[in-house]
């Protein structure tokens, strides 16, 4: 059987709001449930609710 390729585009959905930077770090299982209960109250996704902690954090400084 041979494999046929459904499409040649491997972007497929709803394209981002230009997120194109990438930050990988490491947080304590403390801070991570900390996010994952803030994400949870907002209905956010993870890195949705880390974005908005850093938007809230730049624009009161």
């Amino acid at each position: 059987m041979t494999y046929i390729k459904k499409t040649d585009n491997p972007k497929m959905g709803r394209p981002s709001e230009n997120l194109t930077q990438n930050i990988r770090l490491r947080i304590t299982p403390e801070l991570s449930a900390e996010i994952d209960r803030y994400a949870k109250q907002n209905n956010l996704s993870k890195a949705a609710a880390i974005r908005q902690i850093l938007l809230s954090f730049f624009s009161n400084k």
